[in-house]
């Protein structure tokens, strides 16, 4: 199964480049989801876009603001490591009003509790 049918039939599903399933998805729109992967000191977050919403949001969550882009690395997705707290809250509230953009947000609620533990 590719990842793009694992997204339509869960949306809180999230690989990653290993494919291992340690990203917690918090939400889901139709224009993406954002998820986050807890690496101790570090948080990645992860924003995998929808197919026609890319390049927008490659505006914002660009290589000069430290993001990896869709293609490194052969991933769909948009991609930064940054410390816990401020930096990670700060980044994951970017990535949320990226999808959101007049669309309504799908919370996964378990993680959507966890979240602000794992990133503080």
């Amino acid at each position: 199964m590719s990842e793009t049918q694992n997204q339509q039939e869960n949306p809180f599903h999230m690989s990653g480049t290993e494919g291992t399933g340690e990203y917690k998805v918090l939400a889901s729109s139709s224009f993406g989801r954002v998820g986050y992967r807890d690496l101790g000191y570090e948080v990645r977050v992860r924003v995998e876009p929808s197919p026609t919403q890319a390049e927008n949001i490659a505006q914002t969550l660009s290589p000069d603001a430290g993001w990896k882009q869709p293609g490194d690395g052969g991933q769909d997705r948009f991609s930064i490591i940054v410390p816990k707290g401020e930096a990670a809250t700060a980044a994951l509230s970017d990535a949320f009003a990226l999808i959101k953009r007049g669309r309504p947000l799908v919370y996964n609620p378990p993680v959507s509790q966890e979240w602000r533990d794992a990133v503080s």
